[in-house]
């Protein structure tokens, strides 16, 4: 498993920034990001939220370890904004799984586990979409 400091090292390496540079732009200094990088000191919650939104990954990344998820900022859009991009998102997920649908043979269980993985055991529009995709997919080809 990768450290946090490791993935912060990976993450201003991979946009070259120099440990300077880096530092500047999250407001800290030199020597307390190369104390974060080293796993000899921790950011603080705003410091790693920072990083997170600088770097266009999750906290859980960081922290945990989870799968590098690109996030997308939506500072500046109004709430109506927000929505139309979410639901775009969602459009996008669901146009992928009929793709793999179709060009797979699934069965309807691994579609279902597909399906969470994608929009997570509690999506409202899950279920339903998930039944229609079934249905569609009982049909002759």
């Amino acid at each position: 498993m990768i450290l946090m400091g490791e993935k912060i090292k990976n993450l201003r390496k991979s946009q070259h920034y120099s440990l300077r540079e880096l530092a500047a732009r999250l407001d800290i200094s030199k020597s307390t990001l190369a104390a974060y990088e080293n796993d000899s000191r921790t950011p603080s919650y705003e410091v790693l939220a920072r990083i997170a939104r600088m770097f266009h990954v999750t906290t859980d990344y960081l922290i945990l370890g989870e799968e590098a998820f690109p996030s997308v900022s939506v500072a500046g859009l109004s709430q109506e904004q927000i929505h139309y991009v979410a639901e775009l998102i969602g459009g996008l997920q669901t146009s992928n799984l009929v793709k793999e649908l179709v060009q797979k043979e699934t069965t309807a269980a691994q579609l279902y586990r597909r399906s969470e993985e994608i929009f997570g055991k509690t999506h409202p529009d899950a279920e339903e979409t998930m039944k229609k995709l079934i249905d569609l997919s009982k049909r002759p080809k």
